[in-house]
């Protein structure tokens, strides 16, 4: 079964400061693979079952600085959630 990413949640990650973000979705297979393009740093990951990730992502680009989440399984099916991240930077009084 291929992969499907439903959502991701929290959108927003601080700069600087690891965030832990979910992936809902289903068919997340035992030993699939988590990837992350753009901006952000992919710290761990954690499959929990077949419809939920739990990531630590590291937010490592400027404000409004956007990045995808890829999940590939075993088999080589994949998904992917286009420009479901924004980096955004803390200021004094965020």
């Amino acid at each position: 079964m291929a992969p499907e990413i439903l959502n991701v949640e929290p959108m927003l990650v601080v700069a600087g400061e690891e965030n832990r973000v979910t992936v809902a979705g289903s068919g997340f297979a035992m030993n699939c693979k988590v990837q992350v393009q753009g901006k952000v740093a992919l710290v761990d990951y954690d499959r929990l079952d077949e419809t939920c990730l739990s990531l630590v992502i590291r937010g490592v680009g400027l404000d409004a600085d956007l990045a995808s989440v890829v999940v590939t399984n075993p088999d080589g099916t994949s998904a992917i959630a286009k420009d479901c991240l924004e980096s955004w930077e803390r200021y004094a009084g965020d």
